[in-house]
């Protein structure tokens, strides 16, 4: 990024929207601190003579009245609604059409579809790319595809070819009989008793189409830059899709999809679709800091591009938003080391599905109380401009390891019904969440030099691993690291292949000291002074002398195992502790238990509904508290006793390391020098 800290919302270009109507929502939007907005779409087709003709004539207008505000633009390319961007309904032919339910119809894999994409992208860019205010390019909103049209079914025919080398190798993997990949339908790969004999055919199209997504990515990004080479290319992620009950209907891999763009996007929706985090903040943490996470690791910035304002649509109870949850929902952003922030929308929808729904403002532009909110923020921020650019999130002391490709296994296995494994993911978040440990996530099979000598790795529900994956990590232990997994850990191989030795294999068996003996329902298990609910089920386990066995099950069996490997420590739980952590309040002792193994010596004693966020310029901390509850609750920061603060947010003094913080309030304490 470029130093500057963006913040702004989405403005859509309406269609016979009075030209002194959109000045005044600029001039109020300037008013409540913006310097970026997102525009949608930049064809203006209701300027053009002919559907099939792109026209920009009010986009060029908007943009001139943005450069004379001072507020730079952020193009959004591709979004929800290609008839308005690169396929016009005149050009469309049923072939083109997917096949599966999607915010698009248009086919990306059908050729005329992508030349169609190219053409677009073409006249918008070279359209714009030279006006002052524009400051990049959104290609693709919300990334997702899933489709089993012909079309898409030859470039998975195409892809398993590559993966195996020849049909005698995927028949051997798969146990099927076919002569030529051309033949292979996905539309079978769920067949009765195929599955009885491999996994991979269900398995491998989910990996495709999440690859096939990437590439997609990939395309249209190097389309734009074919014709810009200047200014920054965004992909919108949608947001931790590893953390979604179902990773099929956006088939997202975030981790890759990081690495097709100069700067990295996330979607956030905490009271929508069904879904509301209001009572679980660290979930929304978690989902903001797996896409961080993805952007860290393909060495991109990562912004925010859409954050939920209001409800959801005119029939949608429950999805109201209020000003002070609003408020919380973006320092928590900021917190988790988004460098720029788009809200998703300025001015409420006036027409289709989700009508009178989302907006900082009244149904006719007038700012609210949620703009007033977001206007105190900005005030902070350019108030502090220099801090927000250089103050940077506290480097990892834990990492939540996650894999798709392990994560389709869980599924599958599951048979797509009724999945925890996002719950175990998010409950080891929470664990050192709750306790203010600097945390984030990496990806299994692209560990890196940051992740070895991160302190503490956790591997949850963690079901498939090569190899290669299990040396990595034995060689993270024995050089001092502390591994952390619970049940199942490596019960089959990335073809999906028993670990007949014993479950979790020879060398992830060295490094826990255990292997599996039998399963059974869950056991509740004694954790020091604790008794700790089991979750899903649980293993028997044999122990290997040299392993401490540190808490046991009611009757008396292993359930929580330490061992000594290398340098290093590995612990292994006999059943899906994330799940148990996520599902309700967690004993304190297990919360310090965890926050002292990983040897973090910076202490906050909170509650769950209090976030923390260190964030360092060299030896100057910047410590983010903000409380996402509509109670006062109190933080305790023991090291800070002798150490002076300012809250650049009330311009308070703090000292003595004891904070009680005002629903929905955050306090940003800097460091005095």
């Amino acid at each position: 990024m470029s130093g500057k800290y963006y913040f702004g919302a989405v403005y859509l270009i309406e269609q016979g929207r009075e030209k002194s109507i959109m000045e005044r929502d600029l001039d109020n939007m300037k008013a409540c601190g913006f310097d970026m907005i997102t525009i949608w779409p930049p064809a203006n087709c209701w300027l053009a003579s002919r559907p099939d003709e792109f026209v920009f004539g009010d986009t060029v207008w908007m943009l001139d009245r943005c450069h004379e505000r001072g507020i730079k633009v952020l193009v959004q390319l591709i979004g929800q609604n290609q008839s308005q961007e690169y396929m016009p309904d005149c050009l469309m032919r049923p072939e083109m059409m997917v096949t599966a339910v999607n915010c698009f119809w248009a086919n990306p894999n059908h050729p005329d579809v992508d030349r169609a994409v190219r053409r677009y992208i073409k006249e918008a860019v070279n359209a714009l790319k030279e006006h002052p205010a524009v400051w990049g390019w959104d290609v693709f909103n919300e990334a997702h595809f899933r489709s089993e049209d012909p079309f898409t079914v030859k470039e998975y025919q195409k892809w398993l070819e590559k993966r195996y080398g020849n049909i005698e190798n995927l028949n051997t993997r798969w146990y099927r009989r076919f002569s030529d990949f051309s033949q292979i339908n996905p539309a079978d790969r769920d067949v009765a008793y195929s599955v009885w004999s491999s996994l991979l055919p269900a398995v491998d199209f989910e990996l495709f189409l999440s690859e096939n997504l990437t590439e997609q990515c990939r395309r249209w990004v190097n389309y734009v830059k074919d014709f810009d080479s200047s200014h920054p290319v965004v992909v919108d992620g949608t947001s931790g899709q590893l953390l979604k009950s179902s990773v099929r209907g956006r088939c997202n891999d975030e981790f890759r999809t990081a690495e097709t763009c100069d700067v990295f996007g996330g979607t956030y929706y905490p009271k929508s679709w069904g879904n509301n985090m209001t009572d679980r903040p660290w979930e929304l943490s978690a989902n903001y800091r797996i896409a961080a996470s993805a952007a860290e690791k393909a060495g991109k910035s990562f912004i925010i591009s859409e954050l939920q304002t209001h409800t959801q649509s005119a029939l949608t109870p429950g999805s109201e938003v209020s000003p002070g949850e609003l408020s919380a929902w973006i320092w928590s952003g900021i917190a988790a080391g988004a460098e720029a922030f788009q809200l998703w929308r300025w001015r409420p929808f006036l027409h289709g599905y989700q009508s009178t729904g989302r907006g900082l403002t009244s149904l006719d532009g007038t700012p609210g109380k949620r703009a007033e909110a977001v206007k105190e923020i900005c005030s902070v921020i350019r108030s502090n401009e220099g801090l927000f650019a250089t103050m940077k999130p506290e480097r990892d002391q834990v990492r939540i390891v996650t894999s798709y490709h392990s994560r389709l296994y869980y599924d599958v296995f599951m048979k797509n019904v009724n999945v925890k494994h996002h719950e175990e993911l998010i409950g080891w978040y929470k664990i050192f969440w709750a306790s203010g440990i600097p945390i984030g996530f990496t990806d299994l099979d692209s560990l890196d030099e940051r992740d070895m000598a991160t302190k503490v790795l956790v591997l949850p529900a963690m079901i498939s691993l090569s190899d290669s994956n299990c040396r990595k990590l034995a060689e993270y232990v024995r050089n001092g690291g502390i591994l952390i997994a619970d049940a199942r850990l490596n019960t089959v191989d990335e073809y999906g292949v028993v670990r007949a030795e014993a479950i979790p294999g020879s060398i992830l068996g060295e490094v826990f000291g255990v292997k599996e003996i039998e399963t059974g329902t869950p056991e509740n298990y004694k954790f020091g002074e604790s008794e700790i609910k089991a979750s899903f089920m649980s293993q028997e386990l044999e122990v290997s002398v040299s392993t401490e066995v540190i808490a046991s099950t009611i009757s008396g069996k292993a359930a929580v195992t330490v061992n000594k490997y290398g340098k290093g420590k590995a612990l292994y739980i006999n059943n899906f502790a994330g799940i148990t952590w996520n599902s309700g309040l967690i004993p304190p002792a297990i919360v310090e238990y965890f926050r002292d193994l990983s040897g973090f010596d910076i202490k906050i004693k909170k509650n769950e509904m209090v976030e923390c966020r260190i964030h360092r310029d060299g030896e100057r901390l910047m410590i983010y508290a903000i409380n996402l509850a509509e109670t006062v609750n109190v933080v305790e920061f023991d090291f800070a006793k002798d150490l002076k603060f300012k809250d650049i947010v009330s311009g308070v003094l703090f000292s003595g390391g004891r904070l009680a913080l005002d629903p929905y309030k955050t306090a940003i304490l800097l460091q005095e020098s």
